[in-house]
């Protein structure tokens, strides 16, 4: 330009643009936490379901919501990390994500009264899958689907 300084090279001009796009961007909107409603109102959508699909997917919902699971601490369960008693349950979390020293803990889940009871519905679970629940496997695992017949994948 003629041996003019260019204008958007000013560090004003380079501030005012950098706040421009800061100001510009569309607010955060947060998500609603899930509460016991939706879960009851879940389950009770399910309530008959014999589909294991459904069932896995429910047991995982409850269980996570329940014991207060991060996704890889869920995906990381095995069969024996549930020991089931009268009338709760123990959850073994071997590894987490704020365990600074990986000493591993355990969440106990009472049995509840409501549709959405965690205890009620990995019984299910474990039954419908013919899990062993003194195994080394994985508790949640990938699932096969034919016309009429539906099993956890070994």
């Amino acid at each position: 330009m003629s041996g003019q300084l260019d204008p958007t090279e000013n560090s004003f001009v380079k501030n005012i643009v950098e706040s421009a796009k800061r100001t510009a961007k569309a607010p955060v909107v947060k998500k609603d936490p899930v509460s016991n409603d939706n879960l009851i109102s879940l389950c009770s959508m399910f309530q008959g379901s014999n589909d294991l699909t459904v069932v896995r997917d429910l047991a995982m919902i409850l269980l996570s919501y329940s014991a207060f699971l991060r996704f890889s601490e869920l995906s990381n369960l095995k069969c024996n990390d549930i020991i089931f008693k009268d009338s709760y349950l123990i959850v073994k979390i071997k590894k987490s994500k704020t365990d600074q020293y990986r000493a591993g803990d355990e969440v106990l889940v009472s049995k509840g009264q409501s549709m959405a009871c965690l205890f009620d519905m990995l019984l299910k679970y474990v039954g419908m899958a013919h899990l062993d629940i003194f195994s080394d496997k994985y508790l949640f695992r990938p699932l096969y689907k034919s016309k009429n017949k539906s099993g956890l994948i070994q």
